[in-house]
């Protein structure tokens, strides 16, 4: 799956389901789905993956597991005015 089509079918379904994206997915199963990122942060291993305005965001204190999904870009339809972090 294109990261385009996920956010189409996010916005299609009033933000209640991200699959097949989890928060506590590891960064291989991220690119397992959506293939890989077009840009990464300078950490090794990255925290960062980032799929166009999108950013897919891993915690190195948990095995680098997916924690946050965030965007500023599209404040004006809402999509990511606030993040979707994992429960704590």
């Amino acid at each position: 799956m294109q990261m385009k089509q996920w956010r189409e079918k996010l916005l299609a379904s009033k933000y209640e389901e991200i699959f097949p994206l989890e928060l506590g997915m590891t960064q291989a199963e991220v690119t397992a789905v959506f293939g890989n990122p077009d840009d990464i942060s300078t950490e090794t291993p990255p925290l960062i993956f980032k799929y166009g305005s999108i950013e897919l965001h891993f915690d190195k204190q948990d095995s680098y597991k997916l924690f946050l999904v965030y965007s500023d870009e599209d404040a004006d339809d809402s999509l990511f005015q606030v993040c979707i972090p994992q429960s704590l």
